[in-house]
C-alpha cells in the first residue's frame, strides 16, 4: 500500500519564483500587506496599503483582476489584514477602525464599525484592527491593536462574543481545533479558545523580532513573516509547544509581510512590491513508519 507525502521545508533557501513590480498599474504592488488564498480556487488576494485596493492573482501568480471597492464615502482608508471564508472577503481598515465584508468580485456586503460590550461590561470600540481570521463557524477574530485585545465577533450579526486581552496584537491564525496562534510585537503566543473558562494558554514566550503575519499548513506547522528580522520562521508543533524548524533568510529587497501556505504546501509571501513563491522537497512517508 502506498504511503503519503509531506514537505521538507528545511531545504528551502530562496524563492523559486518572484513576480510583480512597484507601481500603480495592473499587477503592480505598492506597500503590500495582508495576503490570503481563496480555498476553493487557490486565487491569491493581496492587500495594498499604498494603492488602497486588493489585487487578485492566479495560483501561479498571473494577474487576474483588481478588487477595487469604492472607499471614497468612508474617508481615509488604511487596508491591512485580509481573510477569505465561504465566498466572503474580510478586510481590516487600520485607520478607520472598520472591517469591510465583500464578495469575491468586490461588491460590498456590510461594514463592521462600532463599540462592543464585553462580558466584564467594558465598552471596547474598534480602533485599529490589524490581523483578522475566521473560524469554522464563521466567527471573526480581530486583532485590535489600538484597544489591546483580540475581539471575537459573530459573523452574521456583528455581535461581540468574547475578548482576549493582549498588548498590541498584530496577527492571528486559527487552527481547526479552535486554538489560535498570534503575535504581539516580538512575541508569538497560542491559546485554546475551547478552554474559555480557564483562559488556558498553549504556549507563550516564543521570541522573534517582529512578526506581522502568519499561517498554518495541513500538518500544523506555523509560518511567520518576521519583518524586522527579514526572514520567514517555520515552527513544527508535533510535540505540543512549537519548535523552530527552519529559517528562510530573505536575500532580496523588501521585508516579508503577508504570508500564506497553499494546499500544495507552497509558501507564498508578499513584500512591498513583489510576490515570492517558495516550495520545499516532497518526501514520501510510509504508512507503516
Amino acid at each position: 500500500m502506498a504511503g503519503h507525502h509531506s514537505i521538507d521545508y528545511t531545504s528551502i533557501t530562496a524563492p523559486y519564483k518572484e513576480l510583480c513590480m512597484k507601481g500603480k498599474g495592473l499587477g503592480h504592488l505598492k506597500n503590500a500587506r495582508g495576503l490570503s488564498i481563496e480555498p476553493v480556487t487557490g486565487m491569491i488576494y493581496v492587500v495594498e496599503g499604498g494603492n488602497t485596493r486588493i489585487q487578485v492573482f492566479s495560483p501561479e501568480g498571473s494577474h487576474q483582476f483588481i478588487l477595487h471597492p469604492k472607499f471614497a464615502k468612508w474617508g481615509r482608508v488604511d487596508l491591512w489584514g485580509i481573510c477569505i471564508n465561504d465566498g466572503i472577503v474580510y478586510v481590516s481598515d487600520y485607520q478607520g477602525g472598520r472591517i469591510f465584508l465583500y464578495t469575491l468580485d468586490g461588491d460590498i456586503i456590510t461594514v463592521f464599525a462600532k463599540g462592543f460590550t464585553t462580558n466584564k461590561k467594558m465598552i471596547i470600540k474598534m480602533q485599529q484592527p490589524m490581523g483578522i481570521a475566521i473560524n469554522q463557524k464563521g466567527d471573526i477574530y480581530v486583532c485590535e491593536f489600538g484597544a489591546n485585545c483580540i475581539l471575537i465577533l459573530e459573523n452574521d450579526s456583528n455581535n461581540h462574543i468574547q475578548t482576549f486581552h493582549y498588548q498590541s496584537p498584530l496577527s492571528i491564525v486559527l487552527r481547526k481545533d479552535g486554538s489560535f496562534i498570534g503575535s504581539k510585537g516580538n512575541l508569538i503566543y497560542g491559546k485554546k479558545t475551547s478552554a474559555i473558562e480557564s483562559n488556558q494558554m498553549i504556549y507563550e514566550g516564543i521570541w522573534a523580532t517582529l512578526c506581522w503575519f502568519g499561517d498554518f499548513d495541513s500538518n500544523g506547522n506555523i509560518f511567520m513573516s518576521d519583518m524586522k528580522g527579514h526572514q520567514i520562521l517555520i515552527y513544527e508543533t508535533s510535540s505540543g509547544r512549537p519548535t523552530l524548524l527552519h529559517i528562510i533568510k530573505m536575500t532580496f529587497v523588501g521585508s516579508p509581510m503577508g504570508i500564506a501556505v497553499d494546499r500544495n504546501g507552497r509558501i507564498i509571501c508578499v513584500t512591498d512590491s513583489k510576490l515570492h513563491f517558495f516550495k520545499g522537497n516532497t518526501k514520501a512517508i510510509s504508512m507503516y513508519s
